[in-house]
């Protein structure tokens, strides 16, 4: 079941990846602006967060969560057709907006299932299956539309939609009673105050990676680079990260939530800067690499201490350091990207500086931002 489910969350952020990737294209194609993609990236995620947030609420309410699982995967390996057939924008908007939605379905039920497994680091291999398969969709859908068009995609989405379904079918021929354990309450703010600090750090994360990764594309394509060289940033980029989450998690045992955070903060700040001032092709992928495996530091660990507090409640703790969290940041960026969008470089500029401010923040506040120690279990009685 494991690995069927960490092959279910690569599909689903391997298809996720693409809008980023391809907004250099998206911008030539539909003669769009930098601010007009990077707006509509960055609304387009913050409705799959609050959708994910929505629908962890509201799991208990379909007994048959199988039908849910099957809706959610069927829908987003389907709906890159839409993109693929280059009918319109309107089709190609559709496209990405029935991909996040799916997206957002799916992370509750999964995330559910990998904090319930027996394994010490079922979230973090779950979070790892995931992360790769958004490290090989920027560098394959830039590579195939660069190469062979488009409408390549269409073979391509139904092969891999029949393979879902085979391993679909074969998953729940076994595991024929399969229901994640749900929670029927709704937002305790009980709770989301013991998560705050968490909630608070994840959002500014997600508000600094989404900038690094929304402009990227469109920055290095403004410097005369090639679409698969954008691509190839991201993927690579996610590629380290994999190794970075797992060691962040492993790190938030030995020194605490804390530190991978304030470490992370620091450590992507510093790279994002250095990576906005380059013009270098071997430095542009050394730093982005390294502003990418600092902001994935901490993407396990806070995920783990948010499920280590509320051990009773792991769809609630998900949905505050995931989809809350991440709704947060994307809210900021949404805003952020309508007024300075037109500007990439001087946005990687300012999310770097806001990064480094913040890791002195976190510093100064250390009590409050490092109060809960991975250890210590918060009663909730």
């Amino acid at each position: 079941m494991g690995l069927v489910f960490a092959f279910f969350h690569f599909t689903v952020d391997f298809f996720s990846s693409f809008l980023q990737a391809l907004s250099p294209y998206l911008i030539e194609v539909y003669r769009l602006t930098p601010r007009e993609i990077a707006v509509f990236i960055a609304a387009t995620s913050l409705l799959s967060s609050l959708c994910q947030l929505l629908f962890a609420q509201a799991l208990h309410k379909f007994p048959n969560q199988k039908l849910l699982l099957l809706t959610a995967l069927s829908t987003l390996t389907l709906a890159p057709v839409l993109f693929a057939l280059h009918i319109s924008l309107t089709l190609s908007i559709l496209s990405f907006l029935l991909i996040f939605i799916a997206n957002a379905l799916f992370h509750p039920l999964g995330t559910s299932w990998a904090g319930t497994s027996n394994r010490q680091n079922g979230v973090a291999f779950f979070i790892s299956g995931g992360i790769t398969g958004g490290a090989v969709g920027p560098i394959f859908i830039t590579w195939l539309v660069s190469t062979r068009g488009s409408l390549a995609l269409v073979p391509f989405s139904l092969s891999v939609w029949l393979v879902t379904m085979i391993l679909f079918a074969i998953l729940f021929k076994r595991e024929k009673h399969f229901q994640v354990l749900v929670s029927r309450e709704g937002l305790n703010l009980k709770y989301f105050r013991l998560l705050f600090p968490i909630w608070f750090m994840v959002g500014l994360r997600t508000l600094f990676m989404s900038g690094l990764h929304t402009f990227t594309p469109i920055w290095v394509s403004s410097l005369g680079f090639k679409l698969v060289v954008g691509g190839s940033l991201l993927s690579g980029g996610v590629v380290l990260g994999i190794l970075s989450n797992l060691t962040g998690n492993c790190l938030r045992h030995k020194i605490g939530n804390w530190w991978v955070n304030w470490i992370s903060f620091l450590g992507m700040g510093t790279s994002i800067l250095l990576f906005a001032t380059t013009r270098n092709p071997l430095l542009i992928f050394a730093f982005y690499f390294l502003a990418d495996a600092f902001g994935f530091l901490s993407m396990s660990s806070n995920v783990q201490e948010a499920h280590h507090l509320l051990p009773n409640h792991l769809p609630l703790a998900s949905s505050v350091s995931m989809g809350f969290a991440w709704s947060f940041g994307y809210l900021l960026h949404l805003g952020y990207s309508s007024v300075f969008g037109n500007h990439p470089q001087f946005v990687l500029y300012s999310m770097g500086v806001a990064s480094l401010v913040f890791a002195l923040v976190i510093s100064i506040f250390k009590d409050f931002f490092g109060k809960f120690s991975p250890y210590v279990q918060v009663s909730q009685s």
